[in-house]
């Protein structure tokens, strides 16, 4: 092909998918913005947005949890750009947030059929399979489905064929720049902070690479420049381990101190979804046979449909090498071993418990928990070996009137109508559907803007629509105060312990024996009660009997209100308890005094050590109470009270990496020296 038309596939391929993107937005509006990206993902990232705006990297969150650490969750995203971007471009053109998530998973699915077609070019060097493979990956039900709910995910769909690609081009070229591109692809694809991924990708990178050298060496009895390579590409791990450190080093105390992550968990928790055969061929063949929108998770067989187009392609493949001639292993296009081989590891490692059983056994794995995410990574070498099989087909046509090129466009025209179709016909897809109608909006933000709230059901009462619960992380996207959350997986014991009782991811309270501990909740300050309609017999009567009354009522929802909770900020003067007027930043909590007398302050919010408190620009010490709780001791007279959440482990990581750049420039440097000494001499 002309050096001139090199563009025009992936071009035209850029084209096609966004076309059939389009269709599908049209279809079904917001189409991503379900489940978690709606509920969790967003109001983190408005969050960041906003925080940002502001002056303020987001290290911490006053909003959730009685205060929590926001950078160190790794998937909160705070130093991953293109979150930040996807804000910008929602507010400019659809002027509010709520396309964030479709614009971002939109651009992943781009990417990832671009990655895709240039890895799929480099193995066989056929632009129409290419073109296949990479329309394939970016449209199958995996990556469409799961990312209206985990956009996260899609990150990977982007980043993954990418990393492979430059990895497969610097070991074939050996142009060290393409060593450079994988390190910026998975230094990209680790600040989305999916680390579960992120190590998946890793992992299945490096058995890519070893098996199709080991393949390369076996068939053409060469190294080419294998030393160099190896070299290079350790080199180049030792670059992303350096420059992953800002978020690295946070994220790994973070762990430390998580209430679900720090060891490994159980074996039920982390084998649960498992696939099964009869599902997989189910999703393969029959995916549409089920499904309305009151049906969520964990309903899989809908998540392995790639097109029929790729199914009689294998079928064919099969009937044609196992009982027409033999299978003939050897060729010159290297990766078949290698790619069959990954798929079934990944096959295996999203169906088996006896395989999980062994997965199980490695450190750091034995944390993530749900096998059936590795069908991501079958899914896509599955989706490539189908790529090598087509080319190999092609190979052995031998009629003269045959056209290759007319044939794969035929299958590409097909394999496009199928997978449109398959997304706007059928059934709307994700793991909770939501009925909130987008732009959500908060008519009571004015009211709950003073003090905390928390969400009360005997039961989960989201299924339909999230918004009216003010549960999830809604209280980040409204800038409210919520006593909960949403149960991050990094969220720390402290965290967790405080706020006890939440049996769910949705950071709805649920009462033991429907006995509300108001005592304790209004220590914290909790001034307002959102409790569901049909749990309002349940808790009126309790409340009432506290002395908090309803303040507003409303179809799904009623919200009470507890005149006796505490404030953020207090202080006790013979037994009253004083409100102080404080205002929170992102990071910081500031206030004025003037008192008489010295006196003790409580700040009610969670005690972090790497909280710092100055008065008048002095340190002072900040004190955990008896309820964890943050004390200080203020003299009298006035002053000004700064409460700073730093966060060392991501200024530990800046500093490494400074150290690190001043190390390779003296290097350089004295390289250069040595040169020109000896050039001297």
């Amino acid at each position: 092909m002309k050096s001139k038309f090199k563009y025009l596939y992936p071009f035209l391929l850029f084209s096609v998918v966004l076309l059939v993107l389009i269709i599908i937005e049209i279809r079904h509006p917001y189409f991503f913005l379900q489940d978690d990206n709606r509920d969790y993902v967003l109001p983190l990232a408005v969050h960041n947005y906003n925080s940002l705006a502001s002056g303020e990297l987001a290290l911490y969150n006053f909003h959730q949890f009685l205060g929590m650490p926001q950078l160190a969750l790794g998937q909160s995203g705070v130093l991953y750009p293109l979150n930040y971007l996807c804000i910008f471009l929602s507010k400019i053109f659809w002027g509010n947030v709520y396309a964030t998530i479709d614009i971002q998973v939109s651009i992943y699915i781009l990417l990832g059929a671009i990655g895709t077609y240039y890895f799929v070019k480099e193995l066989i060097s056929q632009y129409e399979i290419a073109f296949f493979c990479g329309f394939t990956w970016a449209l199958c039900s995996f990556i469409i489905t799961v990312s209206t709910s985990w956009s996260t995910v899609t990150s990977t769909a982007a980043y993954f064929p990418f990393m492979i690609f430059f990895t497969l081009k610097a070991y074939r070229t050996g142009d060290k720049r393409y060593i450079a591109c994988t390190v910026i692809t998975k230094l990209l694809l680790f600040y989305c902070g999916y680390i579960q991924f992120f190590i998946y990708s890793v992992i299945f990178e490096f058995l890519f690479m070893s098996l199709y050298i080991l393949e390369y060496i076996y068939w053409q009895k060469e190294k080419n420049h294998l030393k160099s390579f190896v070299k290079n590409y350790l080199v180049s791990y030792i670059f992303v381990f350096i420059f992953s450190l800002p978020l690295l080093l946070p994220m790994w105390n973070q762990t430390k101190l998580s209430a679900g992550r720090s060891s490994k968990m159980s074996f039920s928790d982390f084998s649960s979804f498992t696939y099964d055969l009869f599902q997989y061929i189910k999703a393969i063949l029959l995916p549409i046979r089920q499904f309305n929108k009151e049906v969520s998770w964990p309903y899989l067989p809908f998540l392995s449909y790639i097109g029929y187009i790729p199914v009689l392609l294998l079928l064919t493949a099969f009937f044609k090498y196992i009982f027409i001639n033999r299978f003939k292993i050897r060729s010159k296009t290297y990766g078949y071993i290698s790619i069959i081989v990954l798929f079934i590891v990944t096959f295996f490692g999203s169906t088996s418990i006896t395989f999980n059983k062994i997965i199980y056994r490695i450190p750091i794995l034995n944390r993530f928990r749900w096998p059936f995410k590795l069908m991501f990574f079958a899914d896509f070498f599955l989706i490539i070996f189908v790529g090598l099989v087509l080319f190999k087909l092609t190979k052995h046509i031998k009629y003269k009137s045959f056209n290759t090129h007319i044939f794969l466009w035929i299958l590409i025209a097909i394999q496009v109508l199928n997978l449109t179709t398959f997304y706007v016909v059928s059934p709307y897809r994700s793991f909770a559907y939501h009925t909130d109608k987008i732009p959500l909006t908060e008519s009571k933000t004015k009211l709950l803007s003073d003090g905390r709230y928390i969400s009360i059901s005997s039961h989960v009462w989201s299924n339909k629509g999230t918004e009216r619960t003010l549960a999830f992380n809604y209280a980040s996207l409204f800038g409210l105060s919520n006593f909960t959350g949403y149960i991050d997986p990094l969220i720390s014991k402290d965290n967790f312990n405080a706020v006890g009782r939440i049996e769910n991811y949705t950071g709805i309270y649920y009462p033991i024996n429907a006995v509300i501990p108001v005592n304790e909740l209004r220590s914290w300050g909790v001034k307002w009660y959102i409790i569901s309609s049909e749990d309002e017999n349940l808790f009126s009567k309790p409340l009432n009997d506290h002395g908090i009354f309803k303040r507003s009522s409303e179809p799904t929802r009623s919200i009470y209100y507890d005149k006796f909770a505490y404030p953020l900020s207090y202080y006790i003067d013979n037994k009253d308890i004083k409100s102080l007027n404080c205002k929170n930043t992102t990071n910081n909590i500031l206030l004025n005094t003037n008192f008489r007398a010295s006196k003790i302050i409580t700040i009610n919010y969670l005690y972090n050590k790497f909280f710092q408190a100055t008065i008048d620009g002095r340190n002072t010490k900040l004190i955990k109470n008896k309820d964890n709780k943050m004390d200080l001791i203020i003299p009298r007279g006035n002053h000004k009270i700064v409460i700073k959440y730093n966060e060392p482990f991501f200024k530990l990581g800046l500093f490494i990496i400074i150290a690190f750049l001043i190390l390779l420039l003296l290097i350089r440097l004295i390289k250069s020296i040595i040169v020109k000494v000896t050039h001297k001499l």
